[in-house]
């Protein structure tokens, strides 16, 4: 049970995420927009960014074991209803 409630939590939180990386993709747009049709001589220069994502390799790998157990787990119970 434990292990299905991580798979969730992660879930959720990657779906976080990803909402807020597309929320703050579209205020930088706005901004850009803004420059772009009001005052085009000050916009500002483009900076690629150089953090890298901050994912933690072994809570990555805690995740993937937690999926996977989670799987083997879902195809022996689908196998045991099949025997019956």
């Amino acid at each position: 049970m434990r292990e299905i409630v991580r798979i969730l939590e992660g879930d959720r939180a990657r779906l976080t995420r990803e909402w807020d990386e597309a929320r703050s993709l579209n205020y930088e747009l706005t901004a850009l927009h803004y420059y772009a049709v009001n005052d085009p001589k000050n916009m500002p220069k483009f900076v690629p960014s150089t953090e890298k994502a901050k994912s933690d390799p072994a809570r990555v790998a805690e995740v993937a074991n937690i999926r996977a157990r989670g799987n083997l787990i879902r195809e022996a119970l689908r196998a045991k209803a099949r025997k019956k």
